[in-house]
C-alpha cells in the first residue's frame, strides 16, 4: 500500500508538477476571527505527526477528546461530549453509523487531509442544529484557485512514521485549477501494528485506514460553487476501550454547496449525505472467549443526510441573518455468534432520527460595543422498529423475549420541540483590551442509543465505562443554560484570552441504577453487575479555560489551560465520568 503511494509521488514530482512542501508540524494557536458577540473562532494548523485528528482539540483551550482507540477520538468542550458536540465536515454535519462511536465524526478528517480543525470558542450560534456543547468544524484541503485564466497545477505530500506499532501513513493532494474552476484529488492510506509499551503490548491496538476525496468548485462574479465525494475504508482497528474492536467500516460521503448574491441578500445552501456500512467483533483482534458461545459480531448500519440554507443582509449597521435547516438519520444494529447461526439480537431495528430548524440572528458589527442576538426553533422526531432476540436459552431467552415484548407494545415514536436563545458583547476598553460577556440557552433531543437501547450493552455511544445500560422512552431533552465572562487582551508581544463559565444543565442524561427487575437480571447475567438506565438529572458544570501566546522575535511561545467541575445539581455526587 505505502510503496504503490509513495511511488506514484515520485513519479508525479519526475513529471514536473509543482509540489508545495507541508510544513504543517506547527500546533500553534491561530485566533482566525472573532464574532461580535465575542466568540472567537479558534483555528489549529493541524499536526501531520498524528493518527487521530482529534488530538488537535488538545491544543485548543477548553477543549480535549475521549479515546477509545487509535482512530476513535470522541470531542468534548467545557465537560460535555460527544452527541452535545456538533462536528462539521466542510460545512456539513457528519453522523456515525456504529452505536458504539468507534466511526466518531472527527475519525472521518483524517490527518494528512485535513487543512484545520477550528473551535467556536463559547456558546455556540443557533446556526448550528443541536450544539448543546459546543461546535468543531475540520476543513479538507482541497487547494485554492488559481490567479488567471490558465490552467496550473499545484499539490503537497506528506508521510508520517512511528516507531512504536510501525504506524505508517501517506497523503497526498492534487490540484488542477484556474481563476475560475478548481478540481482536487486528495488521497490519504495509514496503517500500524499493535503497539509496544514498557508495560508490554497493547491489544489490539493495530489499524488500517484508506481515504481518498474527489472536489470540483467553480467561482464566478457572484456565485461559488463546490462539490465532493470521499470515501473512507477502515478494517481492523483496535478499540480496546470498548467491548468489540472494527473489522471493518466502510462509508460513502458526498457534499455540495452553492452560495450566491440576490437582490441584496448573500444566499448559500448546502446538502450532504453519508452512508456507513460498519462491522466489529470481539475474537478477532483481541483474544477470543474461551467459550465458543460467547463469540459476538455486531453489524451496523448508518445512513443521513442534510441540507440548509442560509440568507444574510446588512441594514444599516447590522447584519441580519435567516436560516432553516433539516437533517436525518437512520441506524440499524445486529448482534449474531459466528459459531451459532440460531443466536440473533436485533439491537436496534430502523431507528429513525429527524430534525428540522429556523434560526434568526442579528448583530450589531460596528462601534466600541457590538452585540448578537440569535433565536431558533428545532423539532425533532424519532422512531423504532420492533426488535427480536433468538437462540438463548433458559432465563436469558425468558428475560429478553419479556424485555423485547415490553419494548415492541410501548409507544416509540417522540417528539421534542425546543427553543434556544443566544446573545452576547464584546466592549473595546482601550489599550487592547476587549470585555466580552454571553448568555444562551441551547438543547438537545436525546441520541436513539439513549431512548432505545431495549437490551442491556455497552453500546452507549462510546462511554467506555465496562457497564451494560438500558434506554429510557421517557426521556426530556437536555437543556443547558450557560454564562460566559472573558476577555482578549493584546499587548503587542503578548496576548491573553480567559473565559469564565458556568452551565446548569437541566435534564442532563447519565445512568442510574435501573429499578427494572428483567433488565437488572439479564445484566448480572452477562457481565455480574446490574443496569444502568439513562435518566434525566439536573447537573451543573462551571469552569475556566484560557489561551496565552508570546511573541519574543524568532520564538513565539504559546498555550492553553483548562479545568471545570460537574457536580449533580443537588450537590449529591460529581457528575458520573
Amino acid at each position: 500500500m505505502f510503496s504503490r503511494l509513495f511511488t506514484s509521488a515520485g513519479l508525479l514530482c519526475a513529471a514536473g508538477f509543482c509540489l508545495a512542501q507541508d510544513t504543517r508540524l506547527t500546533d500553534e494557536l491561530v485566533v482566525s476571527g472573532k464574532r461580535p458577540d465575542g466568540q472567537a473562532i479558534a483555528t489549529l494548523p493541524f499536526p501531520v505527526t498524528t493518527l487521530d485528528t482529534s488530538r488537535a482539540l488538545d491544543g485548543l483551550p477548553g477543549a480535549s477528546a475521549n479515546r477509545n482507540g487509535v482512530l476513535t477520538g470522541i470531542a468534548q468542550y467545557r465537560g460535555l461530549f460527544g452527541d452535545r458536540i456538533a462536528i462539521s465536515l466542510d460545512g456539513m454535519p457528519v453522523v456515525g453509523g456504529g452505536p458504539n462511536a468507534m466511526d466518531a465524526p472527527m475519525s472521518y478528517a483524517t490527518p494528512l487531509m485535513t487543512e484545520s480543525v477550528s473551535l467556536e470558542r463559547g456558546i455556540v450560534s443557533v446556526s448550528h442544529a443541536e450544539a448543546m456543547g459546543g461546535h468543531v468544524a475540520t476543513r479538507t484541503d482541497r487547494g485554492s484557485f488559481g490567479s488567471g485564466d490558465s490552467w496550473q497545477w499545484d499539490g503537497r505530500l506528506a508521510g508520517r512514521f512511528g516507531e512504536s506499532g510501525d504506524a505508517a501513513s501517506a497523503g497526498g493532494r492534487f490540484t488542477l485549477a484556474n481563476a475560475q474552476q478548481r478540481f482536487s484529488l486528495t488521497a490519504e492510506a495509514g496503517e500500524g501494528d499493535d503497539y509496544e509499551t514498557s508495560a508490554g503490548t497493547l491489544l489490539p491496538s493495530r489499524f488500517q485506514r484508506d481515504r481518498i476525496d474527489l472536489g470540483y468548485a467553480v467561482q464566478l462574479d457572484e456565485m461559488q460553487a463546490e462539490v465532493f465525494a470521499g470515501r473512507l475504508n477502515t478494517t481492523d482497528a483496535g478499540t480496546p476501550a470498548l467491548p468489540m474492536d472494527i473489522r471493518s467500516i466502510d462509508t460513502d460521503l458526498f457534499g455540495a454547496s452553492l452560495a450566491t448574491e440576490m437582490a441584496g441578500w448573500n444566499l448559500k445552501g448546502s446538502f450532504s449525505v453519508n452512508d456507513v456500512d460498519h462491522w466489529m467483533d470481539n475474537f478477532g483482534l483481541r483474544t477470543a472467549p474461551a467459550n465458543a458461545m460467547m463469540y459476538r459480531q455486531t453489524h451496523a448500519t448508518g445512513q443521513s443526510n442534510s441540507a440548509k440554507l442560509v440568507a444574510s443582509t446588512r441594514l444599516d449597521n447590522l447584519q441580519l441573518t435567516l436560516g432553516i435547516d433539516q437533517r436525518n438519520s437512520v441506524h440499524d444494529a445486529q448482534i449474531t455468534n459466528p459459531n451459532m447461526a440460531m443466536f440473533s439480537v436485533h439491537n436496534f431495528n430502523e431507528n429513525q432520527r429527524d430534525g428540522s430548524g429556523a434560526f434568526v440572528e442579528l448583530e450589531n458589527t460596528e462601534g466600541e460595543l457590538v452585540w448578537s442576538i440569535g433565536l431558533r426553533a428545532d423539532r425533532v422526531t424519532t422512531s423504532a422498529g420492533a426488535v427480536a432476540a433468538t437462540g438463548m436459552m433458559g432465563m436469558m431467552a425468558t428475560n429478553a423475549n419479556s424485555l423485547a415484548a415490553a419494548f415492541n407494545s410501548a409507544d416509540r415514536s417522540l417528539e421534542y420541540s425546543n427553543l434556544d436563545l443566544v446573545t452576547g458583547l464584546r466592549f473595546a476598553a482601550g489599550n487592547g483590551l476587549q470585555l466580552i460577556a454571553q448568555a444562551g440557552s441551547r438543547a438537545r433531543a436525546p441520541s436513539y442509543q439513549e431512548l432505545y437501547l431495549w437490551l442491556p450493552m455497552q453500546a452507549t455511544g462510546g462511554l467506555a465505562d465496562g457497564r451494560s445500560y438500558v434506554g429510557n422512552l421517557n426521556l426530556k431533552a437536555e437543556r443547558n443554560n450557560e454564562l460566559v465572562l472573558g476577555a482578549d487582551w493584546n499587548m503587542g508581544r503578548f496576548s491573553l484570552s480567559p473565559r469564565i463559565y458556568y452551565r446548569d444543565v437541566q435534564d442532563y442524561i447519565q445512568g442510574t441504577p435501573s429499578t427494572n427487575m428483567t433488565a437488572n437480571m439479564v445484566s448480572n447475567m452477562m457481565s455480574g453487575a446490574g443496569a444502568l438506565q439513562f435518566t434525566n438529572q439536573d447537573a451543573t458544570i462551571s469552569g475556566l479555560d484560557l489561551h496565552w501566546s508570546a511573541n519574543l522575535g524568532a520564538t513565539r511561545l504559546g498555550g492553553s489551560l483548562s479545568t471545570n467541575r460537574g457536580e449533580l445539581a443537588d450537590d449529591s455526587d460529581n457528575l458520573y465520568r
